[in-house]
């Protein structure tokens, strides 16, 4: 069993009986597991996403207060219309076969 005291010292390796997947699928599943919502979280914030079809590409288009046209004239980087995320969709879809997307937005007119 993990100790308390091994998640001090990041350099601590996993139990060897998990050795031999490595520290990175070790550190993943311990965060997958600390990380994950609670089931009445998840049941309201995502609804049939545990029965979308696979494989299920996941998008964040993220506009808030860094796409504001002040912020967009002062920084290198440019805020994208939706038309550009769906066409880079369409070109995962044809190369992996994606059959979901699940989008996240803090932009309601992205969904409109």
């Amino acid at each position: 069993s993990l100790r308390a005291g091994a998640l001090k010292n990041t350099r601590a390796a996993p139990p060897a009986d998990v050795m031999e997947r490595g520290h990175f699928w070790y550190v993943s599943q311990l965060l997958a597991h600390l990380l994950r919502p609670s089931a009445a979280t998840a049941a309201r914030a995502m609804p049939g996403l545990r029965d979308a079809p696979r494989p299920l590409l996941g998008v964040h288009v993220r506009r808030g207060d860094s796409c504001r046209e002040v912020q967009e004239a002062t920084k290198a980087r440019r805020c994208s219309p939706f038309a550009e995320y769906w066409y880079h969709v369409l070109a995962m879809r044809a190369r992996y076969g994606v059959r979901s997307v699940f989008l996240a937005t803090d932009d309601p007119a992205v969904v409109a």
